[in-house]
């Protein structure tokens, strides 16, 4: 993940998405359907930042992580506001299997059933899985600042270096 990650900074970089922070975002995905991928863990960039960026600058970096039958919604944006939403939602604790399902109270243009994808809790071996991964990642293996200025940051807040529990 250290190399999604590093991606992750030099595509916002390059995009001129900065000052902003990235997070990883990690789901386990299920689709039930039979149409779709075999269950997998799905990791996305996940964006916050004071000042947000229009359409034309988020298209190179949507450019550079493209969906996928693997990956639907590669890239998501929140703005840093009044509202804890962004900041929960990239530091969330609690993550989740996406399971698609066929709805047959849901028809598509067609007549045939439309999908319908649930947010359900992770089973017990996914979620020690997870917990073992972003326990050896840390918080820096997870979250990277673009275009921050470091120095800045060290002098007003000691540093992005938070002590971690553990190796």
């Amino acid at each position: 993940m250290p190399a999604a990650l590093a991606a992750v900074g030099a595509a916002a970089v390059a995009s001129g998405i900065t000052p902003s922070i990235f997070s990883l975002d990690i789901s386990f995905n299920e689709d039930v359907t039979g149409k779709g991928p075999p269950p997998h863990w799905c990791v996305h960039p996940h964006g916050v930042a004071t000042d947000w960026f229009s359409p034309a600058q988020q298209a190179p970096f949507r450019a550079a992580f493209p969906p996928s039958d693997w990956v639907k919604r590669p890239v998501k944006f929140d703005p840093i506001d009044a509202r804890s939403e962004a900041v929960r939602y990239a530091l969330k604790p609690d993550r989740i299997r996406r399971v698609t399902e066929l709805s047959q109270s849901r028809l598509k243009a067609g007549g045939g059933p439309s999908t319908n994808t649930k947010r359900r809790g992770l089973r017990a071996i996914q979620a020690d899985e997870l917990a073992m991964v972003e326990h050896q990642l840390g918080l820096a293996g997870r979250v990277i600042g673009c275009g921050i200025d470091d120095d800045a940051v060290e002098r007003a807040l000691g540093g992005f270096n938070w002590p971690r529990d553990g190796p």
